[in-house]
């Protein structure tokens, strides 16, 4: 939703200024959040928007989840620069390169990728 509260998209922030994202929250937010079945849409996300933030530990515990997804898994590790990801990571992903989406092109994206059910819509 525009609210940004859609129950099967889940988005870990980047931290503040010079912290790193642990191992820990990238256990909660990426391999746990795949234990639960999609609610409104056939597959559930995890959005990392600040990927070079997460630390060497953090993008290893990724690793297995990256080479084995869960079925209707979708990852996006949004990242500054390739550069600050561990070559394991970046051999396991899709890259893209753009420039900054309008807010409007980025709901359209989630929009197509996370179906809101007609209820929702009304």
């Amino acid at each position: 939703s525009e609210r940004g509260t859609h129950p099967d998209l889940h988005v870990l922030a980047a931290p503040r200024e010079g912290r790193k994202l642990e191992i820990s929250q990238a256990r909660e937010m990426v391999i746990e959040v795949f234990d639960l079945a999609p609610k409104l849409s056939p597959r559930r996300g995890v959005l990392i928007d600040g990927a070079e933030t997460l630390s060497e530990e953090a993008q290893n515990a990724l690793l297995k989840t990256l080479e084995e997804p869960p079925a209707g898994a979708c990852i996006a590790l949004v990242a500054t620069s390739e550069t600050a990801l561990l070559p394991t990571i970046l051999s396991r992903s899709r890259l893209l390169r753009f420039g900054r989406p309008s807010r409007a092109e980025g709901l359209e994206v989630l929009r197509s990728a996370f179906p809101a059910t007609a209820s929702e819509e009304e």
